[in-house]
């Protein structure tokens, strides 16, 4: 099966054992297994049952309170509610096997059946060993490796969040993945990812009317046929750029166009209200209603993107924003040209 999904997912719980611990939290990003777009979310809270036997520290890192949990869903609504987004794909994340852990057990539980899924995992944490091995990382953690990326992580924890970062991280992997030689041609136009495949990889007992059915390639794999999910409009992804236009309009103009262009270049949607703000703005509009405006359009963004050295005081409102709403934000070189 070639799954035409991944989903990021990742769990906020009461602690580390999925057989005595509660899931808190629930956060999956669908994508487009080739561009890597996303195309549908999903984070939901769960009620816990017994919290007095929650871990403090994992309650803390999630920045649980029972106010904030007070319409929490019940464990099998939540995972009735995530499962759709799972069906079908690759299952995806940063030490995946621990949060998948955790919605196995859930539907058992729960007395639910699980999603079908692709038997192997896409762990960024496994991609990320031969920058550890190199000593380019500390640790395997994704905090080291969001900030090897220049890209940066919210606190409290929050599980989408976390699962958009680790999508973040995998988009670097691949805007760094050499498709060389090396590759064999028939799979260049195929391969956007390096799969690893995990050797803890789970073996699947098949019904005896599936494994009768089932076709085995050479790596013993089983292949059934999924049923066919509806087609997705793959949406580009929004990178607001975060720049000091406003120090010298007439010189940046020509940085922020460079700018446009280069993401453009790479297959994503440049949100730049530097270009357009101003024209449509009369004069007597106020700073606090253009403010309105520009976090509007970072809300409206996947990313939030980072082009200089110095930080303005409408750029902190911005990077300000981005962190509360749990929105990626990288940094790259200055454009002086």
């Amino acid at each position: 099966m070639r799954p035409k999904a991944l989903a990021f997912l990742d769990v906020a719980t009461s602690g580390l054992s999925p057989e005595r611990d509660q899931i808190l939290e629930l956060g999956i990003v669908r994508v487009d297994a080739r561009s890597l777009e996303v195309t549908a979310e999903h984070e939901v809270l769960v009620a816990p049952d017994h919290l007095a036997d929650a871990d403090p520290a994992a309650l803390r890192l999630c920045g649980f309170s029972p106010a904030a949990w007070a319409h929490a869903a019940p464990l099998r609504d939540a995972l009735l509610s995530v499962r759709p987004l799972l069906e079908g794909t690759l299952v995806a994340g940063h030490h995946i096997g621990f949060a998948w852990s955790f919605l196995e057990e859930g539907f058992r539980q729960s007395g639910l059946a699980p999603p079908r899924i692709h038997l192997h995992r896409l762990d960024t944490a496994s991609l990320a060993w031969p920058l550890w091995a190199a000593g380019q990382v500390q640790t395997l953690s994704l905090d080291a490796l969001a900030r090897s990326f220049g890209l940066e992580r919210a606190l409290p924890q929050h599980a989408l969040a976390n699962a958009r970062l680790a999508l973040e991280v995998a988009r670097r992997f691949v805007d760094r993945a050499p498709l060389s030689g090396r590759v064999p041609p028939q799979l260049r136009n195929d391969l956007e990812l390096h799969l690893v495949e995990r050797e803890d990889a789970p073996v699947l007992d098949l019904p005896a009317s599936l494994a009768e059915s089932a076709d085995f390639d050479d790596a013993h794999t089983a292949e059934w046929s999924m049923p066919s999910l509806p087609e997705v409009e793959v949406r580009h992804r929004r990178i607001y750029v975060c720049h000091p236009f406003a120090e010298d309009p007439d010189r940046n103009l020509s940085r922020v166009l460079s700018i446009s262009r280069r993401l453009v270049a790479r297959g994503v949607l440049p949100v730049t209200p530097q270009l357009y703000l101003p024209q449509l703005l009369e004069d007597g509009v106020g700073p606090d209603q253009a403010r309105t405006l520009r976090l509007g359009l970072v809300d409206a963004c996947d990313e939030l993107r980072v082009f200089s050295s110095r930080v303005t005081s409408e750029m902190a409102q911005e990077l300000e924003h981005a962190h509360k709403r749990h929105i990626p934000v990288a940094f790259e070189p200055e454009v002086l040209a």
